[in-house]
């Protein structure tokens, strides 16, 4: 994954070689439509520059390859007629319309990664932490800014897994579980593959098969006893963004409650009496020794990582063996001064030995502090504020198009009918309405 410049990717290909995939970063693509959107013009360039971004949007969001190539001829023709709409269309082709395997959706399913965020925090943590915003010259200061944070972000994740801090997507997969509870949608089950119904466009379909029985990583849900590799989902939350989506919960928890009811009609039949939870009980055990495990065995990895590798464990037998060696060379010298600065060398030494055997056996001390009153106010320190004139907000009408929107865009793409934009409805929405 590169910038929209072609420099960085040049350089690697250069050097590295050619790559199987190549994508662009979903936020700067957003970020140039977003610009380039004044190519528009006319009296109703406002109505028509937000018509034509949330075409974008599902143009890049379409999961079937067949229709994105029969929707993109359709939005370029269109662009194309239209005289306001002329000079951004010939843009359009000219910078995506040769290049769509590396901006639309359909083109990258599976592959776990969407936008380079991640690389560019770490970018700017060096740039303007580590360096303090100055330049390196030299290659030896930059490889060891990099390793010290390296070693920062290993100390950090060490204190995250003692803690039992979840991470940004443990806390979206619990966002989409709590999300699966109140759904009520229609299941087709055939051949190990369920076809989910869209909660808000009717007559679509999801497909979820399940690939995997068993948890494989730290990626998990705990209530439905999954991983990310349990399942499979034809949604864009799971097969771009690499997340638990609401239908696989859903499928979860319908296995689960009817594997329970099974179970409570055979107990019911032999004992006539209502089962104890055991099962779900040794399965939740089971996940959570997985869990932490995995968690112990990479606290383990990260601390080899941190520690000395040149660490010498027989370090008393070496010194043994270098006490040894220095009585035996001692024998050799014939001339007493040297014996002098020789014994004055194993005065200080045993002075040393001393000082570091008792500070072993007694703890390190620490300096003692005055100690301040418990009511004492501390000095108040300057107020600093900024003599900046902060910069005015640009007003943005711009905003991504809502599942209705989407829809209608689709039929107007693929020439089923024409529609009105109106309404708004979120499929993938996780959040509370304000």
């Amino acid at each position: 994954m590169s910038d929209i410049v072609e420099t960085f990717y040049l350089a690697w290909e250069n050097i590295m070689g050619p790559v199987p995939h190549r994508l662009l970063c979903s936020w700067h693509v957003d970020k140039a439509w977003r610009q380039n959107l004044t190519k528009i013009i006319g009296s109703q360039r406002k109505e028509k520059q937000s018509t034509v971004y949330k075409s974008l949007k599902v143009l890049q969001t379409m999961s079937s390859e067949t229709e994105f190539n029969q929707s993109l001829k359709e939005f370029s023709s269109v662009m194309k007629n239209d005289p306001d709409t002329k000079e951004f269309g010939l843009y359009f082709d000219r910078t995506y319309g040769n290049r769509t395997t590396l901006w639309a959706y359909c083109y990258r399913k599976g592959l776990g990664i969407n936008c380079n965020m991640y690389l560019e925090s770490m970018f700017k943590s060096i740039k303007y932490h580590y360096l303090n915003g100055c330049k390196v010259g030299r290659l030896d200061k930059s490889i060891l800014i990099i390793r010290r944070y390296t070693r920062d972000k290993k100390v950090e994740r060490m204190v995250k897994l003692t803690k039992g801090k979840s991470t940004t997507k443990i806390q979206e997969i619990k966002k989409r579980h709590i999300k699966s509870i109140s759904m009520n949608l229609k299941i087709n089950f055939d051949n190990n593959t369920w076809n989910v119904e869209s909660e808000n466009v009717p007559n679509q379909f999801y497909i979820v098969k399940q690939v995997n029985n068993e948890i494989c990583c730290a990626m998990v849900c705990s209530a439905c006893k999954i991983c990310i590799h349990t399942f499979e989902c034809s949604c864009l939350d799971y097969s771009i963004k690499s997340i638990i989506c609401k239908h696989i919960h859903f499928i979860a928890l319908n296995i689960i409650e009817s594997e329970n009811k099974l179970l409570e009609d055979l107990t019911s039949n032999l004992f006539t009496t209502h089962p104890t939870p055991e099962t779900d009980v040794d399965v939740t055990v089971t996940s959570t020794k997985i869990n932490k495990q995995s968690e112990t065995e990479e606290l383990e990895v990260h601390m080899k990582t941190l520690g000395n590798p040149k660490k010498d464990e027989n370090i008393y037998a070496k010194f043994n063996e270098k006490a040894t060696s220095i009585i035996n060379k001692i024998t050799s010298i014939q001339n007493p001064e040297y014996l002098k600065v020789a014994m004055q060398k194993l005065e200080a030494l045993d002075a040393f030995i001393d000082v570091a055997s008792k500070e072993t056996a007694t703890g390190t001390e620490f300096i003692k502090t005055n100690i301040d009153p418990p009511n004492k106010k501390i000095m108040t320190q300057t107020n600093f504020y900024s003599t900046k004139k902060k910069r005015q907000k640009i007003e943005n009408d711009l905003s991504k198009p809502s599942r209705l929107e989407t829809r209608d865009l689709n039929d107007l793409f693929l020439n089923k009918k024409l529609n009105v934009l109106k309404e708004q409805d979120v499929e993938h929405s996780y959040y509370k309405e304000h």
